[in-house]
């Protein structure tokens, strides 16, 4: 991966003719050094320096072309998660570009480009719930779950069933008030949630606004 050049320092060539003069050739060469100057210049000006172009670019952007191709093949497009990926695809390859290239770039910058990347991490990984449902589970004691038939047909056939759960702290024969409590309790992991998720786009906002124009060489 990251396989872009695109802000990396370009290759500096020392042109020299065969009378030893850089660049431009001394007169007091005459007329021979000023041909071999000229052959040398031709042949670096209009061989050398298009044909190590092309190739180079070339090189750049097949890397650049096979990694957003194994990117798409495993990213879909039918929710917003996959939208956090390539967004932290790209970021990623904005921090490998700024780090090696060849702009200097405040510490500053680079902390907070670092920073956003974790936060849209987060936000495409969804699992903003998962510290909440550990401290519920240590509270009431795991989920267990079973299922039984709820209605029937006229020849005894089940229809439906419904879904039956209950916890350690909290079972089948608990007090209705036991119950209604552990269900307010499990709303409250989705709205904490909820709430780091806004906080974490909040963030994101913000180091937008003071630093999203740095990021750029």
């Amino acid at each position: 991966m990251m396989n872009s050049k695109a802000l990396k320092e370009p290759r500096k060539l020392l042109m020299m003719s065969s009378c030893g003069c850089p660049d431009e050739c001394d007169p007091e060469c005459g007329y021979v050094g000023r041909f071999f100057h000229a052959i040398g210049r031709f042949i670096m000006f209009r061989l050398y320096y298009p044909v190590e172009s092309f190739f180079r670019r070339t090189k750049e952007r097949l890397g650049r072309s096979y990694d957003y191709a194994r990117f798409g093949w495993l990213n879909y497009d039918f929710d917003m998660a996959r939208v956090w990926d390539l967004f932290e695809f790209k970021l990623k390859r904005l921090y490998k570009c700024l780090e090696n290239g060849h702009a200097i770039q405040e510490p500053e910058d680079m902390k907070a480009l670092r920073e956003f990347i974790k936060t849209v991490r987060r936000l495409g990984r969804g699992c903003y719930e998962d510290k909440y449902y550990k401290l519920h589970d240590k509270r009431w004691g795991k989920l267990k779950s079973r299922t039984e038939p709820a209605s029937y047909d006229k020849n005894g056939k089940v229809l439906t069933y419904k879904w039956i759960s209950w916890r350690k702290n909290c079972p089948e024969n608990a007090p209705e008030k036991l119950k209604k409590q552990e269900i307010k309790d499990r709303r409250k992991i989705w709205e904490n949630a909820e709430k780091d998720r806004v906080r974490d786009i909040n963030r994101m906002a913000e180091l937008i606004i003071k630093h999203g124009f740095k990021w750029w060489d």
